[in-house]
């Protein structure tokens, strides 16, 4: 059974038979004029109150920051979160930081991929997070309970082959985690990467101002890791982070903060990456490295070379040790960013 529009829906109980992103619920509740804030437990109260004939209105700012404050405090002391400071509680506070990220009920999709992932049946899909998706795709747009099974994947097998051709074979993209290999620029990169773009434009729309290829695959002289690096520019994270359960299915992980003021999405299975995804501010110092270092290098092929022999040089010394591979690449990037600022100002 297909899931019909909301407004074609009579009462809470069959509501509540489909599966509904947050952001899907937020859109729900601004058309009508709801309370539009809060986990997807919260947002699916304001609905079912709304089919009982109550409407909740949205709350005044600083008695939705408070609640926000308690919320988040609540879900992060039933999550057993001990890494979630009060650093991490003034944030959310502040709306630096959401605290959709600790709803429980979001956890659905993540189950189901764990599911998908523990049944070696379903090892025989090239890109088994594609699957996995795809079939999600289908329950959640249906009545049916949000699990995933043996049966469920006996049953759609085929049309799942039949509209993912790509599970049939694997790019020359990806790495095992924590490992170091290079290799030589390969125009699948380019291919890669513009497919992904199009693909994060179609599911941010006006959330990402800008998104652009990145890192060294973007740069067509030197060596690589078959890792496509992509950074997305943002104006709030908050608008980001909402779309999570979107951007999940789709294959994009969220992986959280990495470095200061950037969040990092990933795609791949659990021990092999082919794509890292940099959420930054737009136009901030973070954005203007990112885009300066490649500009620069694709225009300096002298320059680009000798970065590219260094790193040719320790993914043969460190080929089991990323950390220590970047680590040892931070001197050089340091000068080239230099380089780079002084040419694009001049």
């Amino acid at each position: 059974m297909q899931r019909p529009e909301f407004d074609d829906i009579k009462d809470y109980e069959e509501f509540s038979r489909y599966y509904w992103y947050r952001e899907e619920l937020i859109g729900i509740c601004k058309a009508h004029g709801l309370k539009s804030d809060g986990s997807k437990i919260e947002l699916n109260q304001v609905i079912q109150a709304y089919f009982s004939g109550e409407m909740i209105r949205p709350e005044k700012k600083k008695a939705r920051k408070r609640k926000a404050v308690v919320a988040t405090a609540k879900v992060v002391k039933e999550n057993g979160d001990e890494t979630f400071t009060l650093g991490d509680l003034l944030d959310v506070y502040y709306g630096k930081k959401t605290y959709a990220t600790y709803d429980k009920s979001a956890l659905q999709w993540n189950q189901f991929v764990k599911d998908f992932f523990a049944d070696e049946m379903t090892a025989e899909f090239g890109n088994r997070l594609s699957a996995a998706a795809a079939l999600w795709k289908i329950v959640r747009e249906s009545d049916r309970e949000k699990k995933y099974s043996r049966a469920l994947l006996e049953e759609y097998r085929e049309l799942i082959k039949s509209e993912n051709p790509g599970n049939e074979s694997k790019a020359p993209i990806g790495l095992r985690r924590g490992t170091v290999s290079v290799k030589p620029h390969n125009p699948e990169w380019e291919i890669s990467a513009k497919q992904t773009i199009e693909k994060l434009s179609h599911l941010l729309g006006s959330v990402a101002t800008d998104i652009q290829h990145i890192g060294s695959t973007a740069i067509k002289s030197i060596s690589a890791k078959p890792i496509i690096d992509i950074v997305v520019g943002v104006s709030d994270f908050n608008d980001l982070f909402s779309l999570n359960d979107v951007l999940l299915e789709n294959g994009f992980i969220f992986r959280g903060q990495d470095i200061p003021e950037q969040y990092l999405y990933v795609c791949g299975e659990e021990d092999f990456r082919t794509h890292h995804i940099h959420a930054v501010i737009y136009d901030s110092e973070a954005w203007k490295n990112y885009i300066n270092m490649r500009d620069y290098l694709n225009c300096h092929e002298e320059e680009a070379r000798c970065y590219s022999e260094l790193k040719e040089s320790l993914a043969k010394r460190y080929p089991e040790d990323r950390i220590q591979y970047t680590d040892s690449k931070h001197e050089i990037i340091h000068e080239i960013l230099m380089k780079a600022r002084k040419w694009r100002d001049s």
